[in-house]
């Protein structure tokens, strides 16, 4: 073999291994509702990021600081998800530092807040499972160590927050009126937010 065809060779090998990488580190990107047949104010509810919490029936909190050379026209207010290839998730934000997405101890999924990438000590980040939307419009899912999430109701009814697990209440017993959801999912491809509150 000539010393060009060794380095030609060596260059596409390199190359590869280049575009591997780049396609296993970039995000997915997608949206999400709920499903649960036969409970109309939890089935096909969109996930909205809200107060560093996750709900169902209230409105995403998305904002756009008015400040100086920022173009806010250009980001949107949906609740989008980022899956990366490590098992984590993440807010698509062009926030600095980004929001990290996390399961707290007491069960509630919830994100990190602007310009802060601490998760609290006794959270975890991982092991998300995210199966894409299928090209046939099936949707994709997204799983928390193998498990389904759980949605509980607020005070603020019809509002339901969504949990990891099932939390348990003031006493310590386990809620009874939390309701078991596949946490189904759509590709996402619009413009990001620039943060959730």
């Amino acid at each position: 073999m000539s010393t060009k065809a060794v380095i030609v060779s060596a260059l596409a090998a390199i190359a590869a291994v280049m575009l591997g990488a780049a396609a296993k580190s970039s995000p997915k990107y997608f949206t999400a509702i709920s499903s649960h047949t036969g409970v109309e104010l939890i089935h096909l509810r969109g996930i909205s990021a809200s107060g560093q919490r996750f709900y169902l029936n209230k409105a995403t909190s998305a904002y756009c600081p008015q400040v100086k050379n920022l173009d806010c026209s250009k980001y949107g207010n949906a609740t989008v998800f980022a899956y990366n290839s490590d098992g984590t998730v993440s807010m698509n934000v062009a926030v600095p530092g980004g929001q990290q997405v996390y399961v707290a101890s007491g069960g509630a999924l919830a994100y990190t807040g602007v310009h802060s990438a601490n998760v609290p000590q006794d959270a975890q980040r991982a092991t998300f499972n995210y199966t894409a939307q299928t090209s046939d419009g099936g949707v994709g899912t997204l799983t928390f160590d193998n498990q389904g999430f759980v949605v509980c109701p607020t005070k603020d009814a019809p509002v339901f927050q969504v949990f990891a697990w099932t939390p348990r209440d003031e006493a310590g017993a386990f809620r009874w009126d939390c309701i078991g959801i596949q946490f189904a999912t759509a590709k996402y491809s619009g413009a990001s937010s620039y943060q959730y509150d």
